[in-house]
């Protein structure tokens, strides 16, 4: 008994060290050949078994036929969702601090000369404006093959759902593309420049309207950025949204869906 019980644990192990270091169809197949095996050297053991059962389904066939398919049935289910499984590995937990951490450091709209001193605004009816997005690998290990993906939009802050449409939006063109060929070395910066409108999103430009209610707080410029990078442990994303309304030209706000987070 002791022995056999052995073997059923050996068994077991086996198709764990497959599955997780090989694939799970090769811990399926290694599960396949011990039990044959084990089934092989205790032959003697197992017939007087084999032959009971075999009796009792010649005297009770509807029974049998029943409990045979409800097994087979099972049986065919496990092997179909064992072999077409997606097979994915344990990701190991590694601490934030050995991580490569794209941070954004600062949004800052940048000098656009307006004539007026009293009134420095970085808008302009019918012209575009852009926002500086300086962003620092904050970790100690490189961030490679890095991806920016920014947008803005102008919004009314009553609107619903103005932040999680655009999120979505950038989201999606996120998902185009799986690596870009730049890389952030430990405690080096960067930064790009957004820009609204574009028109290839069918942006309308800013308005006069349009300036005054976000003076007035009553509109907001909304941004999302999505960094995609790899470290040494694998893919990560540095996500933000902010909104921006009022005459304080670098005070920008958390937005209220969140969105700013360091993944995974």
């Amino acid at each position: 008994m002791i022995g056999t019980v052995a073997e059923l644990v050996a068994t077991a192990l086996i198709g764990i060290l497959f599955d997780r270091y090989v694939s799970n169809r090769a811990a399926f197949l290694a599960l396949a050949i011990c039990l044959l095996i084990i089934g092989c050297l205790h032959w003697e053991e197992i017939r007087p078994l084999v032959s009971s059962v075999v009796d009792w389904a010649s005297r009770n066939r509807v029974a049998a036929i029943i409990i045979g398919g409800l097994a087979g049935f099972v049986l065919a289910g496990g092997i179909v969702w064992t072999v077409t499984r997606k097979h994915t590995r344990p990701i190991a937990v590694i601490p934030y601090l050995q991580r490569a951490n794209v941070v954004i450091t600062t949004l800052t709209f940048p000098a656009q000369g307006r004539p007026i001193p009293s009134d420095p605004s970085p808008f302009f009816p019918g012209k575009p404006f852009f926002v500086n997005i300086r962003f620092k690998n904050d970790g100690p290990i490189p961030a490679q093959h890095s991806l920016i993906y920014a947008r803005m939009d102008i919004t009314s802050v009553d609107e619903p759902n103005k932040e999680g449409n655009l999120w979505e939006a950038v989201k999606n063109q996120a998902k185009s593309t799986d690596e870009g060929v730049n890389s952030l070395l430990p405690g080096e910066t960067g930064f790009i420049t957004a820009q609204y409108p574009l028109e290839k999103y069918g942006q309308p430009y800013i308005t006069e309207d349009d300036i005054q209610k976000i003076k007035g707080k009553k509109a907001e410029v909304l941004i999302v950025v999505i960094i995609k990078y790899q470290d040494a442990y694998g893919l990560r994303e540095t996500h933000i949204c902010k909104s921006f309304s009022g005459v304080n030209w670098s005070i920008w706000t958390d937005c209220a869906s969140g969105h700013n987070e360091i993944l995974p």
